[in-house]
């Protein structure tokens, strides 16, 4: 009887494992490494991309946090997390997304767009969430400023104090190119796995 309970255990058991690895295996098809030749390909859409970003940036600001939490269920978080800064300097967010096709950049960006699709995409039914891919995509550029560590976490639950460190040009450059970077992550990402969901 233990015996026949063990073994029907080890069935249930294996039978999961290759249902959980069988949608697992048909996700990462879906996921494809970013290099030098996809973003020469997707370079006009990629601007698009960036520039659609802005303008998105700019209804946001138009309507406020309310709106858009009631008309699409943006979180505070995300909300604030809006990169309105970028967007606001013109020739800085240039020269960032010049530097999109480096050795540097792309190794992030692969970095980046694995973690967040390895967390939140890899698993049966999974759906691409605005306010996820925002708030992950808002501690990572917080991860990776050159501020002291003690005021991270500060910065990752209240997006808007951000600003108050980009007076460091150092740390406002960090800033440009970390966010380029994070929305070419994220029109990767829906590339390959569709817009975001509400």
């Amino acid at each position: 009887m233990v015996s026949s309970t063990i073994k029907n255990g080890k069935l249930f058991g294996i039978l999961v494992s290759s249902m959980l690895f069988t949608a697992s295996a048909a996700e990462q098809s879906r996921f494809r490494p970013i290099d030098k030749k996809r973003i020469e390909a997707n370079s006009n859409a990629i601007k698009k991309y960036i520039e659609q970003t802005g303008s998105n940036v700019n209804l946001g600001q138009t309507f406020g946090k309310s709106a858009a939490y009631w008309t699409k269920g943006i979180s505070y978080k995300a909300f604030e997390a809006m990169p309105i800064l970028f967007f606001k300097d013109r020739k800085g967010k240039e020269r960032a997304i010049e530097q999109l096709n480096t050795d540097q950049a792309i190794q992030y960006m692969n970095g980046t767009k694995t973690e967040f699709v390895e967390k939140y995409l890899l698993y049966p039914k999974a759906e691409l969430k605005i306010n996820t891919i925002a708030e992950f995509l808002h501690d990572k550029t917080v991860d990776n400023l050159s501020v002291p560590e003690s005021e991270k976490n500060k910065l990752k639950q209240q997006p808007l104090l951000i600003v108050d460190y980009l007076h460091d040009t150092a740390v406002k450059e960090q800033y440009m190119n970390l966010t380029s970077r994070h929305i070419c992550v994220q029109f990767f990402v829906e590339q390959e796995f569709g817009k975001p969901a509400n």
